[in-house]
């Protein structure tokens, strides 16, 4: 195994939350989880896959979504890890809250 060590490019600007707060309706979103699982291993010739998500508080930085699909050709687990992450955006409800610096929050819409 090569595993290589974590980088990032992404810069943040000043106004850039330190924060976030994620809230779920918890048995809807298990639910749709084993959906969204059921639906791609028949769509995909998926091998494994995990799904973890982060609910309380997140810190810039932190995994907030981890989507993880194997599958034995590259191309099923590229398509199907991006279709996972782009139907947990629309369908779990999981929200997240953007906590300011100077105690104000805003909500954090999906794109």
């Amino acid at each position: 195994m090569i595993r290589l060590p974590s980088r990032s490019t992404q810069s943040r600007s000043s106004a850039a939350s330190d924060v976030y707060k994620r809230q779920a309706y918890k048995d809807m979103a298990v639910e749709i989880f084993q959906e969204i699982r059921e639906d791609f291993f028949k769509k995909y010739p998926l091998v494994c896959m995990h799904i973890y998500h982060s609910l309380g508080r997140v810190n810039a930085g932190e995994i907030s979504l981890f989507v993880f699909v194997s599958a034995v050709h590259r191309k099923a687990a590229i398509n199907a890890c991006e279709e996972i992450v782009e139907r947990i955006k629309k369908e779990v409800p999981i929200w997240g809250k953007e906590i300011l610096g100077n105690e104000n929050f805003q909500w954090k819409e999906n794109s």
